[in-house]
């Protein structure tokens, strides 16, 4: 009979749902497979061979029976290189035939279409992703296993050192301050019917005016307390929009929750066979509109699925003159637009009530946020960017990283791990040296040619660490 790996109850479910009574579904249930808990496990001097045993014994006991008699296997699971490489992982210490056919199935969509369509196009195990994992397991090893007990001699026992969380410690404690040099002015105004809007102060010709310096903002809004302020034109377009479905990368920047949550909800509607697969960053578009949902899961489809359509929509913007006569006639112009907010009912015209004004910083980096801080991560190929939240994740959990001013900053105990890292890690975390994983992937470059230079720096890190001094023990003789 021919059987299917899946690695999860829900997958399981709707395999079964869809597929007839020929197929043997499963469920290995998550990681089954690892290296061990108190060694190494990584034999660096054969090729970094990896040393895995079963941390679900039971489970791999009965997958190894069941996959030794089966005809052929296809391994169902989300298409990340984790998924693949954990494949690989079971199908290796279930000791399977070199004689049964192995293939892969991924799951984009978990509807009955989705299903069979995938289970028509399967491929083989692809290596080069295999690979890639297991490059980034055996990094993820050797700065844990190595570098951590180090690290706690000098910082203390709950300290733990990661390779992508190192890198994201580092890029928060490198981010250049928000020092702006320019200004930008935001002005609120009110209609004679109460309304309120928001416009931008622009040139004649309808560029943006920057102020170099912050005191000329306080001026102008003094000004404009006395100045009389109309609705100098109003303009209306419908423009039609073709679908632009979002990605994972824009996803968790659009969505209203953390980057964790966004996932965790997006994978949760995905189990549910409502959305495609989002463990990647591929697009995400809807695969069942039925069936009613509730509270976040509804917000996120709700977003998911207006973007995935096409749209038509009615572009409103107006001009608002500011004008005061001193020694001479002078006046301003503002740029108001329909974006967030809608945008009142104006005519050309009308009378507006100044009510304040704000300076805007120009030409600042962005803030780092959680969601940037994934996509930094994953633009430098060190992980799935599903992967990269989750470890940007952790580092929130544990307390060592926080938020302020809507940007990502060490705590305190984060500041003496990045001060550590820098201190004695050199450039062992620095981007040119970053460990590209999605190279492998993609077979520019193969697993030995990635951790043997980076082995080669750890072992310079190791031998430049301080150690602290053996305490002098005597024996009773010698008291």
């Amino acid at each position: 009979m021919k059987r299917i790996l899946v690695s999860t109850l829900a997958q399981s479910k709707r395999l079964r749902a869809a597929l007839d009574d020929d197929w043997q579904i499963d469920v290995y249930m998550g990681r089954v497979i690892d290296l061990p808990p108190h060694a190494l496990g990584i034999d660096v001097a054969h090729d970094f061979r990896p040393t895995y045993g079963a941390t679900q014994p039971r489970i791999v006991n009965r997958l190894r029976k069941a996959l030794q008699a089966a005809e052929a296997i296809y391994v169902a699971t989300t298409p990340t290189l984790d998924a693949e490489a954990h494949a690989w992982r079971l199908l290796r210490l279930a000791h399977v035939p070199a004689t049964t056919p192995v293939m892969r199935v991924t799951l984009q969509a978990l509807t009955a279409a989705g299903i069979r369509d995938a289970f028509a196009q399967p491929r083989p195990l692809d290596m080069q992703r295999v690979e890639a994992a297991e490059t980034l397991r055996a990094v993820e090893r050797l700065v844990g296993y190595l570098l951590t007990p180090l690290a706690r001699q000098s910082l203390g026992a709950d300290v733990s050192i990661g390779y992508v969380t190192s890198l994201a410690l580092q890029q928060i404690a490198a981010q250049p301050p928000a020092i702006p040099t320019r200004w930008g002015l935001r002005a609120q105004f009110e209609t004679r019917a109460g309304e309120r809007l928001e416009a931008e102060l622009i040139t004649r010709e309808g560029r943006r005016v920057t102020l170099d310096r912050h005191d000329k903002a306080a001026r102008l809004t003094e000004l404009l307390r006395t100045a009389a302020c109309w609705v100098a034109e109003t303009a209306e377009r419908t423009v039609a929009r073709d679908a632009a479905p979002l990605s994972l990368a824009q996803l968790i920047t659009r969505a209203p929750f953390a980057p964790s949550q966004t996932l965790a909800l997006a994978t949760a509607l995905y189990e549910r066979g409502r959305i495609t697969c989002p463990l990647v960053d591929d697009a995400i578009v809807p695969t069942d509109v039925d069936g009613a949902l509730t509270g976040a899961a509804k917000v996120l489809f709700d977003l998911i699925a207006a973007e995935a359509a096409p749209k038509t929509e009615t572009l409103r913007g107006a001009r608002i003159r500011a004008w005061w006569e001193r020694d001479q006639s002078v006046w301003l112009t503002f740029r108001a637009r329909e974006r967030d907010t809608p945008l009142p009912a104006l005519t050309d015209l009308e009378a507006l009530h100044f009510i304040d004004a704000q300076a805007f910083p120009i030409g600042v980096p962005a803030p780092l946020t959680e969601a940037a801080l994934a996509l930094a991560l994953h633009g430098q190929g060190v992980a799935d960017l599903s992967t990269c939240i989750e470890a940007v994740s952790a580092l929130v959990k544990q307390g060592d990283v926080e938020t302020q001013a809507g940007r990502l900053q060490l705590t305190a105990r984060a500041q003496q791990i990045s001060a550590w890292l820098t201190a004695y890690t050199g450039d062992l975390f620095a981007d040119p040296h970053a460990v590209r994983v999605d190279a492998i992937a993609a077979g520019e470059t193969t697993r030995l040619e990635v951790l043997r230079p980076f082995w080669a720096r750890l072992q310079s890190v190791l031998a430049t660490v301080p150690r602290p001094p053996r305490p002098l023990l005597l024996h009773p003789a010698e008291v």
